[in-house]
Parts: structure tokens; sequence; C-alpha cells
């Protein structure tokens, strides 16, 4: 019995120690710093039509929340740029970089029409039409809805003009398609808020989000 408990302690022990390590060295890297907190378990493979979807928290919440400066802009984002469930409780800065690690810069198009934003859409998930420019559809979530390559702040209205915000990642699809939709040649987009990016759009918005007096860690 000893000896079996010996070597039960001998095999996590190396395990042990780099647990100790890792956590050490996000306290040295500030990783640990708690920003604010969730109050729900946002869940990555939910559709934007389902209840705590990742995607509707983030593309109806916090970027809006963190990035627009007017209800006339609209981001369009694929889905790849999020790996990772946001919990209920505390969110640090480590959070952020599970849930979104890549850090792309965000672009502008201004002056884009909604009709020709419905079509951008809907061409960005069509199967049929990704010619290798974008990632396939996810799996579908609990409710039998399907996670789309791309997702949008809301739902562009006809007869509106947006300016049009994506990340830098998604933008050879985006103007390829743009490009074949208005018979357009060139397209110039700009760099939106140097300061920001698809990440750090997260920490911005938890750190408007106190945590309560009982709060699950």
């Amino acid at each position: 019995h000893d000896m079996a408990g010996a070597l039960h302690l001998d095999l996590l022990r190396p395990n042990l120690t780099v647990n100790r390590a890792l956590e050490a060295a996000k306290v040295a890297a500030g990783t640990d710093r708690v920003l604010g907190c969730s109050p729900e378990h946002y869940y990555l493979s939910n559709a934007l039509q389902e209840k705590n979807s990742l995607w509707s928290f983030y593309m109806e919440k916090v970027v809006p929340g963190t990035l627009f400066d007017s209800e006339d802009q609209l981001a369009i984002l694929g889905t790849g740029a999020l790996s990772y469930d946001i919990f209920p409780g505390t969110f640090t800065v480590d959070d952020v970089y599970m849930t979104s690690p890549y850090g792309n810069f965000w672009l502008i198009l201004q002056k884009i029409s909604g009709e020709i934003l419905q079509q951008l859409i809907s061409k960005l998930n069509d199967p049929a039409d990704f010619a290798g420019l974008a990632s396939p559809l996810r799996g579908r979530g609990e409710s039998g809805f399907r996670v789309p390559s791309y997702v949008s702040s809301s739902v562009p209205k006809p007869g509106k003009t947006y300016d049009l915000i994506f990340c830098d990642f998604d933008l050879e699809p985006i103007v390829q398609h743009l490009k074949d939709l208005v018979k357009q040649q060139h397209f110039d987009p700009q760099l939106f808020k140097p300061a920001m990016n698809t990440s750090s759009v997260l920490e911005a918005w938890f750190q408007k989000q106190p945590c309560g007096e009982e709060t699950y860690i």
C-alpha cells in the first residue's frame, strides 16, 4: 500500500510542478488579474438563435458596446475568431485570451448599403460559394441550429447605409465578395481604432462588469 501511494505521488509530482510553474507565470505576467464578472455561461457551440450564445453576446453586446461610435456601424466576424466558452464568475486577462486568442485588428469600409450587406452575409455563409475563402460551418448546437461561418452585429436593413467593420483576418473573403456584388474593383479598408482588437474588446467589456458580493470563482 505504501509503495503504491509513493508511486502515485511520483506520478503526480511532475504535473504539480508544471501547474505551479504555470500559475507563477500567470501571476508574473498579470494574466490572473480579474477584470470583472460574467453572470452567465456563454457557449461557443450555441447559434445566434439559442440562449446564452457566445456569438450573440460577443456580436450584439461586446462589439457594439466597446467598438461602435454610432448606430450606423455594423460588424461582420468569422466564427473562427473565438475559441472557448465564457463561464459564470470572475473573468481574468487569461480568460480573454482563452476565448479570443488571436487579437486581430479591426478594419472599416464606409458607406455600404444594407442591401449589399445582406447579400454579402449570404455569400459568406453559402457553402457552395466559399471557394476556399471561408472556414466550414460549425456543428449544430443543442437546439439544432447551426453556427454559421460568419456572424453580424445586427441584421442590415434595406434603404440604410452602414460603415462595415471587420477584422483583418476576414479581409480577403469580404473584399472579394464585395467586388463581385458591386462590380467595383477597388476597396480601401482603413484601420479602425488601432488600440482595439478582437481580444481587447472583451477586456474593455468586462472591466465595466463588476463582481457582486457573491461571486463564483
